[in-house]
């Protein structure tokens, strides 16, 4: 018995033991910082910043239209290296016509950016090392790619992994079916050829994720090849992830493996047509999105807000643009885990423009600014409100989107695939974006839930905008399903913005719709609840909105 009792402590002793190992609650040294808090290890490993990948674009119109920010592409731009203690600038993409929005591989030996070659084509996604070698093409789309970043999927440490899948999705034995690098895959903001957003501007982003084996390093993740815009050519496919018929634009990485992006919400007449952009955060496989600010009225919601990054200070740092077409503003900042407006403040108080905010995991930040036109990098001064040191200004051009040269963190990846040995791949029912087939389920089906349909902050008034009564549990009878259609017309002829000015859609109405910005189809209604709740399944690779209807059918 005693014996017995010793081999159970041992057991249970060992058992904690593997699971604090796990977890590492505390460094395994003192004044060291443990694998899961990411900051801690960001700034362990970090190093000394001695050089700085960065953005150049001529001050031109064409160079650097800011002022139709997201929705273009510039003409004149390319990447620099810059070492900050030799002071040698090196010109990284010479052979493109035009190249921008770099970011930085975790240990810093490569890049991926977007880029416009000297040979023609479309913007796409490029790869190149940090010394200019090694080009690679990672996208041949019709259309418009741009703001890649790197995301760890399923690559937390490198090396080769395993393809272990069934035969069938619910049956047969699980099996190693290959190897392959563990490469994790990349986010970037896409705009098909030939569509424009609700605003009519020419561009209309959403978020995909490339993978960089043609399908095969998320199929070592879920199980399944991913499938969606295959580019064998370039042994890559790409797959959707968000669904807006305005924008989503500007991802990056949080700390806690999420997408965090900025996305333009026309809103139909709420806000009187203008709109909002605001800070919006996803799950890297695109199945739990939700606001984080700026779509509430007291979030400043007529102020849009772009380039966010989060910082070692648990703030979101992002810039408020001078209007909803601005890619300039002033710098604020608002709390990452309480993101409320007790905890925004505005950081600048100089007039100066600013744009491309980069905080290190030292403290201190990157940012470009101008006084006027003749954008510079510089490190921000938080006490001062203002600009500090300057790293570097090129008076020739528009010096911004700074990516400083120094090993990156990895943070830990949202895995949402759930499997097993006596299991199938149950996740899919809950990842209508993975868009696999399973024998019972709807092709990229969807599930919607509202927990309380009466809970709303709008204000009770006369106006489009507002809602006509106080609504309770028992009001809402049901809801109906409307699915947004993506403004796109070949024959612009046929296409007449302002058409329906004389009814709610005034100057922004068109042919496609009189009423709103963008036209819509039902999908179907669905019964509320008495406490005011609702489930719905519908498509989840579409947009949509839903209207809450009374005992008459009537919103």
């Amino acid at each position: 018995l005693a014996s017995m009792t010793l081999v159970g402590i041992m057991a249970i002793g060992g058992l904690f033991s593997n699971c604090q190992a796990q977890v590492m609650m505390g460094g395994h040294k003192p004044g060291k910082a443990t694998w899961g808090d990411y900051w801690g290890m960001s700034k362990e490993i970090q190093g000394p910043i001695e050089s700085m990948l960065f953005t150049q674009s001529k001050p031109t119109l064409a160079g650097d239209p800011y002022h139709q920010y997201p929705n273009y592409v510039s003409n004149d731009s390319r990447i620099a290296l810059y070492n900050m203690k030799s002071r040698k600038l090196s010109v990284l993409t010479k052979d493109f016509q035009s190249a921008f929005d770099p970011c930085l591989y975790w240990d810093s030996s490569k890049f991926v950016f977007a880029g416009v070659h000297k040979r023609g084509d479309n913007c796409q996604i490029w790869e190149m090392n940090i010394d200019g070698s090694g080009l690679r093409q990672l996208t041949d789309l019709p259309g418009t790619s741009r703001s890649p970043i790197y995301y760890p999927a399923g690559a937390i440490q490198e090396g080769k992994g395993r393809i272990v899948s069934r035969d069938r999705y619910f049956e047969g034995d699980w099996q190693v079916r290959g190897e392959v690098d563990k490469v994790g895959v990349l986010i970037i903001a896409y705009s098909p050829a030939g569509i424009m957003d609700e605003y009519y501007n020419p561009y209309a982003f959403n978020l995909y994720r490339l993978d960089l084996l043609g399908g095969h390093a998320l199929e070592r993740v879920t199980g399944g090849v991913m499938t969606g815009i295959d580019m064998p050519n370039l042994n890559t496919v790409v797959d959707q992830i968000t669904y807006n018929v305005s924008s989503n634009f500007d991802p990056t990485l949080t700390r806690d493996g999420n997408i965090l992006f900025s996305s333009t919400q026309s809103l139909g007449a709420r806000t009187n047509g203008k709109g909002s952009v605001s800070l919006v955060v996803d799950n890297w496989d695109g199945w739990y999105p939700r606001t984080i600010y700026g779509n509430c009225a007291f979030e400043q919601r007529e102020i849009g807000k772009i380039q966010a990054k989060e910082a070692v200070d648990g703030y979101l740092y992002y810039i408020e643009a001078l209007d909803y077409n601005s890619g300039v503003g002033n710098l604020a900042r608002v709390s990452w885990t309480t993101p409320d407006p007790k905890t925004y403040s505005r950081l600048s108080n100089d007039g100066r423009l600013y744009r491309s905010p980069y905080p290190v995991p030292d403290g201190r930040m990157m940012i470009s600014s101008a006084e006027r036109r003749d954008f510079g990098i510089y490190w921000f001064n938080k006490d001062k409100g203002t600009v500090g040191d300057l790293v570097y200004d090129d008076p020739e051009w528009n010096d911004h989107q700074p990516q400083p040269v120094y090993q990156r963190y990895r943070p830990r990846w949202l895995n949402t695939f759930s499997a097993g040995k006596n299991r199938g791949v149950t996740a899919v029912t809950y990842q209508p974006f993975d868009q696999v087939t399973v024998e019972g389920y709807p092709h990229s089906w969807g599930t919607w839930i509202s927990f309380d349909t009466t809970l709303t902050n709008m204000p009770i008034g006369p106006y489009p905008e507002q809602r006509t009564k106080e609504m309770q549990h028992g009001d809402i009878k049901a809801v109906r399903i409307l699915n947004a259609i993506v403004t796109k017309e070949p024959d612009s002829s046929r296409f007449i913005v302002g058409a329906g000015s004389h009814l709610l859609g005034g100057a922004k109405s068109s042919s496609n719709s009189g009423t709103s910005f963008s036209q819509r189809r039902m999908f179907g209604y669905q019964y509320v609840e008495d406490d005011g709740s609702v489930v719905s399944s519908h498509p989840g690779d579409e947009p949509y909105c839903a209207q809450i209807l009374d005992d008459r059918g009537m919103s």
